[in-house]
């Protein structure tokens, strides 16, 4: 049988090899799921395509983060003329409930780590 000190000592393992929690699975510090509003900070690759339709297009900008892909929406001013498949630090606020994939991310700042080579 397992002791409670070993399943302590297991868990805390995890949670420092799995990185910060707000990162991890939008939580913030505390471990808590993040509600709307709530401020977060991640890094991922940016995928940007453009959508169109018979009512016209628009230009659409992803986090693709571990397994997410995180819907992204600009403020004014903020800039999204970065390539796509850029490696990228963003931080803003959580749209809708906790849930990123749902809801979005609204940028109030991004940061390029790096840029990928153009592809042939």
């Amino acid at each position: 049988m397992v002791s409670m000190t070993a399943v302590f000592v297991l868990a805390l393992v995890a949670s420092c090899c799995a990185g910060h929690p707000a990162r991890a699975a939008g939580q913030n510090g505390k471990g808590e799921t993040a509600v709307e509003g709530a401020s977060v900070e991640l890094e991922g690759e940016l995928d940007v395509l453009y959508e169109d339709d018979d009512r016209g297009g628009r230009l659409r900008h992803f986090l693709i983060e571990r397994d997410r892909r995180i819907p992204l929406y600009f403020e004014d001013g903020a800039d999204r003329n970065i390539p796509s498949g850029s490696r990228i630090r963003v931080t803003g606020r959580m749209r809708k409930d906790g849930n990123l994939e749902e809801g979005g991310l609204t940028v109030t700042s991004i940061t390029v780590m790096g840029r990928t080579a153009p592809a042939p």
